[in-house]
Order: structure tokens, then sequence, then C-alpha cells
């Protein structure tokens, strides 16, 4: 039973991950292949943080070697970027996020610390993923100190994601209980 809480936990963490990636610069999206995304400016980086000691990594494929030692919800968001269902809207179909291409991570694991995690969050320009409530309070405190955070987007993996609705650069997931998932999700997008 146990495992079936995970790749639903996975699923819903890939959701976000697609909504971060794609809704921020979908405009740009310019398709060389039909389902498939693809970015005027380049790829982007979502920078995963977590609080631990694991080396800091890039990850640009999905091979067992890469993803050895980073944490499970990175396979599950790569997983899920990659099938063809990505967040779909009534104007567009749905896409596929290919890592390498449209974009990859950049896997940091930190001390809880302060200073740790604001060296972690520095020069992130597209998603930073926090996962946990702590790494996603740091995150908040790092963008809100930020003159204009652009088009920086934060998800954070939390345990109530209440206390970051008011937050439009922000999601706020909660592991616990993915079946919230499309309130969530909702509120974010009207933000």
């Amino acid at each position: 039973m146990a495992a079936k809480s995970v790749i639903k936990r996975r699923e819903f963490l890939g959701v976000l991950g697609g909504a971060a990636i794609g809704w921020p610069k979908m405009a740009e999206a310019q398709r060389a292949q039909p389902k498939r995304a693809r970015f005027a400016d380049g790829p982007r980086k979502i920078r995963a943080v977590a609080i631990g000691a694991s080396p800091s990594k890039d990850i640009k494929d999905a091979s067992p070697n890469t993803l050895k030692g980073v944490r499970p919800y990175i396979k599950g968001l790569i997983d899920w970027l990659g099938a063809p269902q990505g967040p779909p809207t009534p104007e567009q179909d749905a896409v596929s996020f290919a890592i390498g291409k449209d974009y990859f991570i950049e896997y940091r694991e930190c001390e809880d610390t302060a200073s740790a995690l604001q060296a972690s969050f520095a020069d992130a320009n597209d998603i930073i993923l926090c996962m946990s409530t702590g790494v996603a309070n740091a995150a908040v405190t790092y963008v809100d100190a930020l003159a204009s955070p652009g088009n920086l987007r934060v998800v954070g993996i939390v345990s109530e994601p209440k206390p970051y609705y008011d937050k439009t650069y922000m999601c706020g997931v909660s592991a616990k209980r993915p079946a919230h998932a499309p309130q969530q999700f909702a509120e974010f997008v009207k933000n």
C-alpha cells in the first residue's frame, strides 16, 4: 500500500512541475515535433533543493547512474514531464518535456541553515523546487528579498500549502494529500 501512495505523490509532483515549467513561457514555445515543447531561449532550469548532505549534481538525463543519490521525487518529476500529458488548456494540447532538451535539474542538498539555503537558491532563474516546508519558507524569504522575481517560480512540497496561497510566484503542494491537487493548482493559476 505504501508504494501506491508514493507513486501518487510522484505523479502529483510531476503535474505541478509540468505546470511550473510550462506556465510562464509556454507562449514562447516552438514545437520541433508534435506535442514536444521547445523554448526559444533555451531549456528551463529547475533548482531542486533539499536538506541533506548528498553532493550537488546537474541532472540532464534519467539514467540510473545520474539519479543515484537523489530524492525519489526527482525521478517521478522526470517521468511525468516526459509523458505526453502536461497541463492541457482549452487553447493548447498537452505537451511533454524532454530532460536535457527542454529542461534540466540542478539538484542541491544543503545544511538546514539560513545562509546555506539562501546560497542554494542563488542564481536560480526559472523554477525552485523545494522538498520540505523549511526549504519552502527559505525560498519565500529569498524571493521576497529580490527586487523583482521576474519569471522565477517556486514549487514547495510542504505539510500545509495554504500559507503560500498569497504568493503569486509560489505553489505549495502537500505531499500528504495529493487528492487536493486540483484545488491547489487552481489557486496557483488564479494568481
